[in-house]
């Protein structure tokens, strides 16, 4: 239970519990949505050292090559694009972040809210579509290692309904997983920043009406 919930939970409960105005609760959602998307630029960053990490400890088997240049090119260019995107969104989320931090006008920090939602929101595509492609690009490598074009039309239609069957699967599995650590790490997180959202329009709400009526 946050701060904001226990303060809550007190003044419905106990009359004697101090209150706090609204300018109190409207800077106390300040700062949680702000701790928020600090910890998704957080786990953002650590996430990009760790595909550092896995480049650096996974051995490359220097005997497995491909004879086509193409699907070289492509992986080597995956590569570069998925650091470039990754580091863009690393950008995104810490500009989201000071700017939270420091922005004092409500309607702002609403924006930026939202803008964050919606930066987390793709970066959880593009990782899950970058996954798809990479699988698929490794399946058809192993297709050309294994020599899928030399061997006869009966012996490769069996080889690749074989290997296709068994990365569908693989995927499928890999994508279960991906999933469930986005929703367990940045969709419990995004939630917060739904409430905090929430809260904050009503707080605009509720000092609208007073106006409405004078």
């Amino acid at each position: 239970m946050d701060e904001l919930d226990f303060l809550k939970q007190h003044w419905n409960k106990d009359e004697d519990f101090p209150k706090v105005d609204k300018e109190g609760i409207r800077k106390m959602l300040h700062n949680s949505s702000s701790s928020i998307v600090k910890w998704i630029f957080y786990i953002s960053i650590i996430e990009l050292l760790a595909g550092f990490a896995l480049n650096f400890l996974v051995p490359y088997d220097s005997d497995v090559e491909t004879d086509s240049v193409i699907v070289s090119t492509l992986e080597n260019a995956l590569s570069v694009v998925f650091y470039l995107v990754i580091a863009y969104f690393i950008y995104k989320f810490f500009s989201s972040y000071r700017s939270i931090k420091n922005t004092s006008n409500t309607k702002d920090l609403l924006r930026d809210i939202i803008e964050t939602r919606k930066a987390v929101d793709q970066y959880i595509r593009f990782n899950i579509y970058y996954i798809i492609t990479v699988s698929a690009l490794v399946t058809v490598t192993m297709m050309i290692t294994d020599g899928i074009f030399d061997k006869p039309w009966g012996k490769a239609i069996f080889y690749v309904l074989g290997i296709s069957i068994f990365m569908v699967i693989a995927i499928a599995i890999l994508l279960g997983l991906v999933k469930f650590y986005y929703k367990v790490v940045y969709r419990r997180l995004v939630n917060k920043l739904n409430k905090n959202y929430e809260q904050l329009v009503q707080l605009d709400e509720q000092e609208e009406v007073p106006r409405i009526e004078q």
